[in-house]
């Protein structure tokens, strides 16, 4: 046998032989591993294909916000921008005194485009990052930067202290540099009108002070104060304001003439009821010698008389004097006094001398939460006296000058009637030795404006300056 028959015969005799199952089962096995690797590729291709998808909807699929535009309401500042009505938003605020290092200060809901979010301090400069928002989908996000405002003012007051005048005085942050004084007749504040200060202007150390001057007398305002901080930084140029205070009210006083007042000197003040007398001689006379004097004096009138004498009405007016109410025709006492009684009489008076009172006295003396109230809405404060003369009693000028000049004294209020002939004859002798004494003889409202450093209150009811009820 050949060497080569060998090396066949001994390779054919070393092999196992297997049956055709066998040799079927191998088959399948191998063709089950194909099946798996190519599976497997595919599966491996799917997840590629997967992720891929995910990076570009993460990187491309969900857009930055555009219009991102920051405003400050006080400490807090307002974001808005544009976007997909389909993204909700996270807001990132940068940590002080890092670079790029954001912490989650808001989301909002699907498709909501604003946010407010808290400044911290006043008058800083922020800046926060808006990012899209889809499933687990997040944009780059967009960064803006704006300042907060000053904080809003505090314990806001209006005090009248003129004619055309009102004082008002709040408390606010010196991180304001100015402020802003609105004003309007409306509660509302429609139609308000603004002046704008400086924090110089207004005061320092947190409170601030300012006398708004030009309104019109006899009307009720409303006002807020608004701070501002003007921001002159390159980029955030612009005045930042805080919301407005809350609303206060005052009333604007009629004029109160005090020219030639001094008020640190002594002063009284002479008053008349039941006037003017029919035929006015009696008024007449008196407001002669008033006129003699250059001094004035308080008329409270009956209505049902002014219509009968406007003339001397009118003269009481023009010279200077004060006109107050005391009802229509004086029939009414205490709780017998009406509504009617009083509003009647302050048209009439008005209608006879061009004037609405300013003052009322309550027949005798007698007054009621009535007559309070109804003064207080036809803003005449209320009157009672402190000297009397007891005129209407002994009708002698004697008595009356006695009376009044040994009662008298430093802001007391004096109580007569022009309708006797008595009374205008004390006149005569008293009015020239009162101010020989040191006294200045003033209206009511002068007297209440001159010892108070504030006009009289509406509804109140004065015995003098000091005694209020």
């Amino acid at each position: 046998m050949s060497a080569a028959q060998n090396r066949n015969s001994s390779h054919t005799s070393g092999r196992r032989r297997i049956s055709a199952a066998e040799a079927k089962r191998r088959k399948a096995i191998r063709r089950r591993k194909v099946i798996i690797r190519r599976i497997a590729a595919v599966a491996v291709l799917a997840a590629i294909i997967i992720g891929a998808i995910i990076l570009i909807t993460s990187l491309a699929g969900v857009k930055n916000v555009k219009d991102l535009e920051i405003t400050a309401s006080g400490t807090t500042q307002i974001l808005t921008w544009s976007g997909n009505d389909k993204y909700s938003y996270e807001i990132y605020k940068l940590i002080p005194g890092t670079k790029d290092e954001y912490e989650l200060a808001g989301e909002t809901d699907q498709g909501a485009m604003s946010a407010s979010v808290d400044g911290g301090s006043e008058v800083t400069l922020n800046t926060y990052k808006v990012v899209s928002v889809k499933g687990n989908s997040r944009s780059k996000g967009k960064v803006i930067s704006g300042y907060t405002a000053p904080k809003t003012p505090t314990d806001v007051a209006a005090k009248t202290v003129s004619a055309d005048s009102v004082n008002l005085t709040w408390k606010a942050s010196d991180a304001a540099t100015g402020f802003n004084v609105l004003y309007s007749e409306n509660e509302n504040m429609s139609g308000a009108q603004k002046t704008s200060i400086s924090s110089a202007e207004a005061g320092s150390a947190g409170s601030f002070a300012y006398t708004l001057t030009g309104l019109s007398s006899n009307t009720n305002y409303y006002f807020q104060v608004q701070s501002f901080a003007d921001i002159t930084e390159k980029g955030y140029e612009g005045q930042y304001l805080s919301d407005p205070a809350q609303t206060v009210n005052a009333k604007v006083w009629r004029s109160i003439a005090m020219d030639g007042i001094d008020v640190n000197a002594p002063m009284i003040a002479l008053t008349f009821d039941d006037g003017p007398d029919i035929g006015a001689d009696i008024t007449n006379q008196i407001l002669d010698v008033f006129e003699r004097y250059g001094c004035y004096a308080t008329f409270f009138q009956l209505g049902d008389r002014a219509e009968m004498e406007p003339d001397v009405m009118k003269r009481i007016v023009a010279g200077g004097h004060e006109i107050g109410c005391h009802t229509y025709d004086h029939e009414h006492y205490g709780e017998e006094v009406t509504e009617a009684d009083i509003i009647d009489a302050d048209d009439a008076i008005e209608e006879a001398c061009g004037v609405r009172p300013t003052a009322f006295r309550s027949p005798g003396g007698m007054t009621t939460d009535l007559i309070k109230s109804v003064c207080a809405a036809e803003d005449m404060p209320i009157y009672n006296w402190s000297v009397d003369s007891r005129d209407w009693e002994i009708r002698e000028a004697d008595s009356v000058i006695y009376l009044v000049e040994n009662y008298a004294y430093d802001g007391g209020i004096a109580l007569m009637h022009n309708i006797y002939y008595s009374t205008a004859e004390a006149v005569e002798v008293l009015v020239p030795r009162l101010l020989e004494e040191g006294y200045q003889l003033v209206t009511l409202s002068q007297l209440i404006q001159a010892k108070t450093g504030e006009p009289p209150i509406a509804g109140m009811e004065y015995y003098d300056y000091e005694t209020v009820f």
